[in-house]
């Protein structure tokens, strides 16, 4: 991909003004902001802060690490959710300290990613400037959000830890179950599938931006 293209992606949080406690959450979003911006480091040209109310927005260097990064700030929330929207193209402004003083088509799609992710309710949304690999994206997030939507928390955890220790025995010790219980809860969550389409989007960001 040309180095004159990078990515955004601008969150917002969900029903954040129908949380009592706001200032738990803010301290959450600061935390998982911290921590994301240190992980990330090499492939933030402008670190994640706040632009405006509840939104957050970050100027990435390459489109391939986007998944894995929306996936951490979902996982780095939980049990609250943001919306995020994942625009890629040109910048219009030079490279400043932080993303809202600067502008471009980057911006310009992720702002369009992020606002049909409001209107349709979905969680991660892709505006790439490519129809077909556009629809090939979205379409699968869709399908993981589909079979996501009846997860538990349980789901999630054990998930995520699966990915984390990357086996069924060192999760169970985690956990402090047998192997079986979480087999059990795994698959009920069908998640070879899930870790099947998330490799299948990060194949297609890879191959964009090998072009």
């Amino acid at each position: 991909m040309k180095k004159n293209i990078y990515t955004v992606i601008t969150g917002d949080l969900i029903s954040s003004k129908e949380v009592t406690d706001r200032a738990s959450l803010q301290e959450k979003v600061r935390t998982v902001m911290s921590d994301i911006n240190k992980e990330f480091n090499s492939y933030l040209v402008v670190p994640f802060n706040f632009t405006t109310g509840d939104e957050f927005q970050g100027l990435l260097s390459e489109i391939g690490v986007s998944f894995d990064l929306a996936q951490r700030w979902m996982r780095g929330l939980f049990p609250w959710r943001a919306r995020l929207g994942v625009g890629v193209g040109e910048l219009s402004t030079p490279v400043a300290e932080t993303t809202s003083s600067m502008d471009g088509q980057c911006f310009h799609r992720a702002r369009e990613a992020i606002e049909v992710a409001k209107k349709e309710k979905r969680y991660l949304f892709y505006n790439i400037g490519d129809f077909v690999l556009d629809t090939s994206i979205n379409m699968i997030i869709l399908l993981m959000e589909a079979i996501q939507k009846d997860w538990k928390e349980i789901h999630y955890r054990r998930y995520w830890l699966y990915k984390q220790l990357g086996t069924l025995k060192k999760v169970a010790i985690r956990e402090g179950v047998s192997r079986q219980a979480v087999v059990k809860t795994l698959k009920v969550a069908n998640y070879e599938v899930i870790l099947e389409a998330e490799k299948s989007v990060r194949d297609l960001l890879v191959t964009f931006q090998s072009k």
